[in-house]
């Protein structure tokens, strides 16, 4: 028997404990007329009645809120492997009858989109469902993605407890172009690219900015060379790379550069003349500035707020997401030592942080990210989590700081740095990111500092150090226990000096063979520069 607590209409969206922080959101706009694709939510009392059916005792949802890794292993267990009932089939069949096709489903945790934490990127939500037995899954995945390792390292990151997860349901509207919005303080920042908004919130593809300053008139522009988007595939069939879709807003036919694994949702490439066009002209911008404006002061009474949007084939703009600001976007610039080499791109999240270069070309990359390295990333895998929380600054090829990966360094305090080509970047050198200024200093591994240098007092040692452990221990293997010894000087973000390094290498007895041979090579490059 299908109860009201399980299945909800999205404009009846009240109580986050049952329908989560995103659905609360989402229904409170739709009731105040602000312009949102109406749909259902799975309440996170069917995830509960899923799991208690199939052996999920009362201790188990204690473990749940404390993250025990037994009990979130026992919740992954029972939603990959248990079988739906005859009843759970037939009201979930009657659920997926009410939403127009195709569909997506989007996660809603309950505190998901709070004031404590963005949860940017960390669940899943599954584009252009078609078929009843796509939903069933794809409730699978986003329930799945509440208990996997993503979810658990930002939890632990963020010190919150794990919370229960419900389902948006909504039809997924033909899409012309796509962004995220933040406002903070009367300054808007849009970053808009063509398709879905996919390729916005990863990072994955171009974008152009959109910058309004309070008591300014006038934006200031920046059109991106636009040369991919995601579009959802129109058929439910299998696609290649000798394939093209049809982007409809200009009737263009577009060249698959890559798909998804149900072939769903869609890489393309943009050829040169649409790619360097303006995503939003001055109508539609001006119409979504208005509608920011109207539905953070009128709707949600003030305050800085982080929005998703799109436009639709047609020309109407849609809400998808409003959540408040968990940290501030805007950098404001610090003096940095310009005495040797670096880079010039854009701030993105502020601080700085010192390490080696480790590439991340692909997702296979991810494991041979040690502690306290500097991240150098084209495009935003779907799992960074567990690699971000080890960086020690971050390098990416694009330069919008509305990203997921952007929020989520923001709320961690791990410099970030955007517009910087990976090809510009040398794994023979340490870097330091300046997430203030936009600047990245280099300084070559063979060029260590010699002892009278290194001995000056305010002289930061951290690259020295890495530099030192690259050349006495020349592979990652090797490197790793240095990385695990200085990891306390990683995590203070610090830049220590002489008088604070000696006594940290002197007191690490455990390490001895290790502090040994840094001190040797500290003294031998000293003899060098004398």
């Amino acid at each position: 028997m299908v109860t009201d607590i399980h299945f909800l209409a999205l404009k009846d969206a009240y109580d986050t404990s049952l329908v989560g922080g995103k659905a609360g959101m989402l229904g409170r706009l739709i009731r105040a007329g602000v312009p949102v694709p109406d749909g259902w939510v799975i309440s996170t009392q069917y995830l509960v009645s899923f799991l208690t059916g199939s052996g999920f005792l009362p201790g188990d949802y204690s473990g749940l809120v404390q993250l025990n890794s037994e009990c979130v292993g026992k919740a992954r267990t029972i939603i990959q492997t248990s079988a739906w009932t005859e009843e759970q089939l037939q009201e979930l069949y009657q659920l997926f009858k009410k939403i127009e096709l195709p569909m997506c489903l989007r996660s809603s945790a309950v505190s998901e989109d709070g004031e404590y934490g963005s949860y940017a990127g960390i669940y899943r939500s599954e584009l252009n469902i078609r078929t009843f037995g796509e939903f069933l899954e794809a409730i699978r995945e986003v329930w799945f993605s509440a208990f996997d390792g993503q979810a658990i390292t930002y939890l632990q990151g963020i010190k919150h407890a794990l919370p229960l997860m419900a389902i948006i349901i909504q039809p997924l509207s033909g899409v012309s172009c796509a962004g995220v919005a933040i406002l903070e303080n009367g300054h808007l920042q849009i970053s808009a690219a063509f398709g879905l908004g996919l390729g916005v919130v990863s990072g994955r593809v171009p974008s152009d900015s959109y910058n309004l300053y309070p008591n300014d008139a006038h934006p200031e522009i920046i059109v991106g060379y636009k040369n991919a988007c995601y579009l959802a595939n129109p058929d439910s069939g299998f696609i290649t790379e000798q394939d093209s879709i049809l982007y409809p807003p200009k009737q263009t036919l577009l060249q698959v550069m890559e798909t998804d694994d149900r072939h769903a949702i869609v890489k393309c490439r943009i050829e040169d003349g649409m790619a360097s066009e303006r995503v939003l002209d001055e109508s539609r911008l001006g119409n979504l500035v208005q509608r920011i404006k109207k539905v953070a002061c009128d709707v949600l009474q003030g305050g800085s707020w982080d929005f998703e949007w799109f436009f639709d084939i047609s020309g109407r703009l849609y809400f998808t997401q409003a959540r408040p600001l968990t940290v501030s976007f805007i950098t404001y610039a610090e003096q940095m030592d310009r005495s040797g080499s670096y880079l010039k791109g854009q701030p993105i999240a502020p601080g700085t942080g010192t390490g080696r270069a480790t590439f991340i070309r692909t997702d296979a990359d991810l494991a041979n990210v040690l502690e306290g390295d500097v991240l150098v990333m084209a495009y935003i895998p779907d799992y960074y989590m567990g690699v971000l929380s080890k960086a020690s600054g971050v390098i990416l090829k694009e330069s919008s700081s509305l990203s997921h990966c952007a929020i989520v360094a923001r709320e961690w305090k791990i410099p970030c740095v955007g517009g910087i080509s990976p090809e510009s970047i040398s794994p023979k050198c340490i870097y330091t990111v300046n997430g203030w200024t936009g600047e990245v200093s280099i300084e070559e591994i063979a060029n260590a500092r010699g002892l009278h240098e290194i001995a000056s007092p305010g002289i930061n040692l951290l690259p020295w150090l890495i530099a030192s452990s690259v050349l006495i221990f020349n592979n990652p293997a090797r490197q790793r226990p240095v990385q695990n010894m200085l990891m306390p000087l990683y995590r203070e973000r610090s830049q220590p000096d002489y008088g604070t390094i000696t006594p940290f290498l002197d007191n690490r007895t455990e390490h001895g063979r290790i502090c040994s041979a840094l001190l040797s090579h500290l003294s031998a490059a000293g003899k060098e520069h004398q």
